[in-house]
């Protein structure tokens, strides 16, 4: 619904929430399972890059969180998971990252355009868009009464675009999913009042590209409990990002 921008202070660089243990140990069995994971391929610059970035997120740990990560011999101890640090080379040596092709997990080549393309990004998009003929499609979404809100879900992004001191990029995005049966549940009378106000408030090309009278309706109702959907049961989604 909309875009902020603003420098990131150091100490929130990484942020631990009360949600890390579950979606952690969540993550690292789906890793266990899929071993979906990649990296630059026979790149020094890149390896280098992100044994820079462990070492920065370890001494940050180290400073920041004293009562869930502490030094243990060779070993550094996370006591939220009960578990050991891997140094980077035993972990790329566990993995054979050296066969791995695919999607990069670190790149060494930066952004030589960040200022340009962040300049106005939410219409950058739109300005590309040309005029189609497209049959109208239907409006699924109006009646609150027909959606199961365990399954409509709210979405926020928070980006972190950092340069290393070597001149390696990190970037890094941490994703927040609620639904909207739980965000009801969260929000007071008047964060209700914004959120709906915040909705309303999505005009021109964005509203069309995000099709918003097709729902807007609808969310408003549950939001305001003027409706419960079609199901008052709750059940709870976990989102690994």
């Amino acid at each position: 619904m909309s875009l902020h921008l603003r420098k990131l202070q150091p100490d929130d660089l990484f942020v631990i929430e009360s949600t890390y243990k579950e979606h952690t140990l969540l993550r690292a069995k789906l890793f266990e399972e899929t071993r979906l994971f990649g990296c630059l391929e026979n790149d020094l610059n890149a390896l280098n890059g992100l044994r820079e970035w462990y070492k920065k997120f370890v001494h940050f740990f180290l400073a920041k969180y004293p009562k869930y990560f502490k030094i243990e011999g060779d070993f550094i101890s996370n006591l939220i998971l009960n578990t050991k640090l891997l140094s980077v080379n035993e972990f790329i040596c566990r993995y054979n990252w050296g066969i791995q092709t695919g999607p990069y997990f670190c790149t060494p080549f930066g952004n030589q355009d960040t200022l340009k393309k962040l300049t106005n990004p939410k219409y950058r998009f739109y300005d590309r868009y040309n005029s189609q003929t497209q049959p109208e499609l239907p409006r699924l979404f109006e009646n609150g009464n027909q959606l199961d809100f365990n399954l409509v879900f709210f979405r926020v992004e928070r980006q972190n675009f950092t340069k290393l001191e070597s001149g390696s990029i990190l970037f890094t995005i941490h994703t927040y999913i609620h639904s909207l049966m739980e965000l009801r549940d969260l929000l007071d009378v008047d964060e209700k009042g914004k959120f709906i106000e915040a909705i309303n408030g999505i005009k021109g090309e964005v509203a069309e590209y995000k099709d918003v009278n097709n729902w807007k309706k609808a969310v408003e109702q549950f939001i305001f409990g003027e409706t419960s959907g079609k199901t008052k049961e709750k059940y709870k989604h976990i989102f690994v990002h």
